[in-house]
């Protein structure tokens, strides 16, 4: 069975069917990450979530993890935020990932995805790299 681990205030060790049966009646929650035996499991969690909850919720997968967020919350919010923040602009910022949680920045900035990576990922990324170095060097204009 799946472990679950939240970000919320008192609420911890639930289970798979907890997270599906009854996630209407948690209060606000930042995020939670599931934890599946396998990818496939992983998979299908995020269909069942999408079939029962629709737009409520924002499931992505992550290899064997799945992630659930609130709708409209995803690493691209997170980063359009901060650069809101800080006063960067949206074009200086470069996004490197590997699986289907990364997906909203990879399509929202310049993009790397890792070469070990998820392949519908890679087809949207602007490049693919093997290691982090690599884009690092590439970009500070060294490769």
């Amino acid at each position: 069975s799946a472990v679950l681990s939240t970000h919320t205030r008192g609420f911890t060790g639930f289970t798979f069917r907890d997270l599906v049966e009854d996630m209407p009646d948690l209060p606000y929650f930042h995020k939670m990450a599931a934890f599946l035996p396998g990818p496939d499991e992983a998979g299908a969690l995020v269909k069942k979530v999408r079939a029962k909850y629709g737009d409520s919720v924002n499931p992505l997968q992550n290899w064997w993890c799945v992630d659930i967020a609130p709708f409209g919350v995803d690493k691209a919010t997170g980063i359009r935020e901060l650069c809101a923040h800080y006063g960067v602009a949206e074009t200086d910022v470069i996004a490197v990932g590997d699986n289907l949680n990364d997906m909203a920045m990879i399509e929202a900035f310049t993009s790397y995805a890792m070469a070990h990576g998820n392949e519908e990922l890679k087809a949207k990324a602007t490049r693919t790299i093997d290691n982090v170095t690599d884009m690092i060097l590439r970009e500070l204009g060294d490769a």
